[in-house]
């Protein structure tokens, strides 16, 4: 009854008779479009314009008034553009009193029965009708989707503008969506993927933010974890060239990048019978958490150059045991090269000596070539049988 009084109304103000079915025909100038269209851009209507030009509007607009005797556009904003290109000013037009949500909710399912609404303007689309009071299964029913469908693009509409415009012109489908989607909590990662959207590197920075997205998560759980059993960890910081060394007076015992710490921790007093020093490396090369006890600097420097002066004298005797092999081997080599020079230098060779001093000299440098030739592995039977 209201919509009929509407009606009557604009006949009287405009002096137009509503053509059937309750449609009015309306001046272009008095009706603005919906601020809460999912449909960001109407796109070019160049040839709608001249279809409206050889053959009028087929189909009504649909419009609520507003005060100071204007309109508000529901359904049909490229059906308007097109009539204003084409230099109409007025459109048949259905007037309806709607409310917001009945509004929202129109616009959403006309606009989702096209190809052209991306997956970012449905989504704004239901977080409108949620804004307004709806929730996800009357949204669902009230558009004629599917509540898994709704929750889907609840997620992508949860993402914020500023995270949107690292994406720009990408055009992603709803799975790209919601994989950046899911890192809300986590912004740089979010970012980074929003950056890569829609390029050559997109898989390889979604396997990369999944690994870092990882990492974050475990060590938010050993930060816990440690808070827990009031053991109060330090925070390293990494040397200009991202590198850690540990900190003065202290001895990297165990090095976690994944597991348990609460365990870690219960085998660590089990076995030193006191909590370990705790080190967190959370940044660049080598991050882990480190479990560190108090050292000895003196007794380890100690330690260090015991260590050094047996090994240099375990060099030292077997050094002095291999010498007289490798003294007979210098000697045996010498001796088969003055060999070897003497029948080249004879006149007349033994028989076949040319093909045998060819083969030892193309076995010698392959495997010389293959690092599989030395004095003390020179694979003498191999060449013996070549030779004879």
């Amino acid at each position: 009854m209201e919509t009929a009084n509407t009606i009557a109304a604009i006949n009287e103000t405009t002096g137009l008779a509503p053509a059937a079915g309750g449609v009015v025909m309306l001046e272009t100038a008095l009706i603005d479009p919906n601020p809460a269209n999912p449909r960001r851009d109407v796109g070019d209507v160049g040839e709608l314009a001249d279809s409206i030009r050889a053959q009028g509007i087929r189909q009504n607009l649909l419009v609520v008034p507003v005060p100071e005797g204007r309109f508000t556009l529901v359904i049909g904003h490229r059906r308007l553009a097109g009539a204003k290109l084409a230099g109409l000013e007025r459109v048949p037009a259905v007037v309806a009193e709607l409310d917001e949500r009945e509004q929202r909710e129109l616009m959403l399912v006309e606009n989702s029965q096209r190809t052209d609404l991306t997956v970012v303007e449905e989504a704004d689309g239901y977080q409108g009708l949620l804004d307004l009071g709806s929730s996800v299964e009357e949204a669902a029913r009230k558009t004629g989707r599917s509540v898994s469908l709704v929750r889907r693009r609840l997620k992508v509409a949860a993402i914020d503008d500023d995270m949107r415009s690292h994406v720009g012109a990408a055009q992603l489908s709803i799975e790209d969506w919601e994989t950046i989607a899911d890192y809300e909590a986590w912004p740089d990662l979010q970012e980074r993927l929003a950056k890569a959207a829609g390029g050559r590197n997109w898989n390889m920075a979604v396997r990369e933010a999944k690994t870092e997205r990882k990492w974050c998560e475990w060590l938010a759980s050993a930060r816990a974890t440690l808070a827990g059993l009031d053991i109060e960890p330090i925070e390293e910081e990494p040397s200009e060239t991202g590198r850690y060394s540990r900190p003065e007076g202290l001895r990297a015992l165990e090095r976690h990048t994944s597991g348990d710490i609460g365990e870690a921790v219960a085998e660590w007093r089990e076995e030193f019978g006191d909590d370990p020093v705790v080190g967190i490396r959370a940044l660049t090369w080598g991050r882990a958490v480190v479990f560190y006890r108090e050292a000895d600097e003196q007794a380890e420097a100690e330690a260090k150059r015991e260590r050094e002066e047996r090994f240099a004298a375990e060099r030292e005797e077997r050094e002095r045991a291999e010498a007289p092999a490798r003294g007979f081997a210098d000697a045996s080599r010498e001796l088969r090269l003055t060999f070897v020079s003497h029948l080249m230098e004879l006149k007349g060779q033994p028989k076949g000596m040319g093909r045998a001093v060819a083969l030892l000299a193309s076995r010698f440098t392959l495997a010389v070539l293959t690092e599989g030739f030395s004095q003390w592995n020179s694979n003498a039977d191999d060449i013996w049988a070549s030779l004879t």
